[in-house]
């Protein structure tokens, strides 16, 4: 028995909790009637409706988000998978908004401590290289370089639905489309949809899956995963990227990184400062961070330290958009149905083990924080912030779902460019 992947990159009508003035309405449209055709699927849809309903309460900032959901056979080793939609807005316009909405300790030095910006408004950030430098063409496996000029790979980027919502945002892109993510779960995979009295052996935990794939949609994204999956030799896109198919033959005019880059932080060349670190290649950390400074949570008894996936092509071998993998053993008790696991990150690990039970960490709130939302809590006061899916699923509330497959054909526009990988291109942009 193995870890099972988590996908995603780049997918309640009134359910809110009481006593709350302002909270995250997350809206589960079950538009192709999925969950009410396949075995179990009851169950799983109320696991599903219990997992938004923690983002529901965790989650303060005043909008709606909704998402289409579905239970189908996936890839395999595939628990579940989030596509969402974006909006491509400028980084200024980021920084302001990110200035204008914060509300937590967090936020302010999150906010104090942004990455400084050109005249032209644009990053510092160490991308992969070109594969062919001479003619900038493709994206290069294994160099990378800063760019400090005026890039729209550095000034813009491509931010999930929900989080322009979130805070305020004007996209440059045009409306917003009907949904704001698409999250499909496996129906090849025996799931507990209980975690009341914990995971059964062999099986997976459903409501900690949905938590982690909400959290995709919710913005737990990175641009990183784009250069992987370009990346010249291993990168499944490469080929048709550097023909010119989709249109460029480089991402100089791009909208790549989300508003969690901004914290990806990683060690520039000469090993002496830092960066923020979007690049996809072997040996190179990247980590978050609050103050553009140090490693969150490191060091920290309490708490994992917070550094990410790098690349499931060219990278670690697990999405950028994830913690770092934690690892696991097989459990000989059980024959091999259960595994044994070090301390995850946090809920957005990239993997899951069966028999186990998946918990939020103060990891994850603080990158949600500092991302674009505002907390029912004080996250930098709770260093020990755990709580499992079964605290989840005890919680009071229940976000509703609407399920309304007529509507489909009329409300169905695309999540994402190239199959949901390719991360937003601002039309029009000026490459440098």
């Amino acid at each position: 028995m193995k870890k099972q992947v988590l996908g995603a990159v780049a997918a309640a009508a009134l359910a809110l909790c009481a006593g709350q003035a302002q909270a995250l309405n997350i809206v589960l449209w079950d538009t192709s009637g999925s969950f009410g055709k396949a075995p179990h699927g009851a169950e799983a849809l109320f696991a599903f409706q219990k997992a938004a309903n923690y983002w529901n309460k965790t989650l303060t900032n005043d909008v709606t988000v909704n998402i289409q959901i579905s239970f189908d056979a996936l890839a395999p080793g595939v628990l579940g998978s989030t596509g969402s939609a974006s909006q491509v807005v400028a980084v200024t316009d980021a920084y302001a908004r990110l200035a204008a909405t914060k509300t937590s300790a967090l936020d302010n030095i999150a906010v104090a401590n942004l990455s400084a910006l050109s005249a032209s408004g644009g990053l510092t950030v160490r991308m992969n290289n070109y594969h062919d430098v001479a003619n900038k063409i493709g994206v290069a496996a294994d160099a990378t370089r800063l760019v400090t000029g005026n890039l729209d790979s550095t000034r813009y980027l491509d931010v999930n639905q929900s989080v322009v919502k979130a805070l305020g945002l004007t996209s440059l892109t045009g409306p917003a489309q009907q949904f704001d993510a698409n999250i499909k779960f496996s129906s090849n995979f025996g799931f507990d949809f209980n975690p009341s009295n914990g995971i059964d052996v062999g099986k997976y935990d459903f409501t900690a899956v949905a938590i982690h794939e909400l959290g995709h949609a919710l913005g737990f994204v990175s641009g990183t995963d784009t250069f992987d999956i370009l990346a010249h030799g291993k990168g499944p896109l490469a080929a048709n990227f550097e023909a010119g198919n989709y249109g460029d033959k480089n991402t100089d005019g791009w909208a790549i990184g989300s508003t969690l880059d901004l914290f990806r932080y990683g060690n520039a060349l000469n090993g002496s400062s830092l960066a923020l670190q979007w690049s996809a290649a072997p040996n190179r950390a990247a980590f978050f961070s609050i103050d553009g400074k140090h490693v969150f949570n490191l060091p920290d008894v309490d708490q994992e330290a917070g550094f990410f996936s790098t690349g499931r092509y060219n990278g670690d071998g697990q999405q950028a958009s994830h913690w770092k993998d934690n690892l696991g053993a097989i459990d000989p008790d059980t024959g091999g149905a259960c595994l044994f696991e070090t301390r995850a990150v946090g809920i957005m690990d990239p993997t899951s083990s069966p028999c186990h039970q998946g918990a939020i960490t103060q990891n994850d709130i603080a990158a949600f924080d500092a991302m674009g939302w505002n907390t029912s809590f004080d996250v930098l006061a709770n260093g020990r912030y755990s709580i499992n899916s079964s605290g989840a699923f005890a919680l009071d509330g229940l976000a509703a779902a609407v399920p309304e497959p007529a509507t489909w054909a009329q409300l169905l526009l695309g999540f994402g460019l190239i199959g949901g990988f390719l991360r937003a291109r601002r039309q029009g942009g000026d490459a440098a």
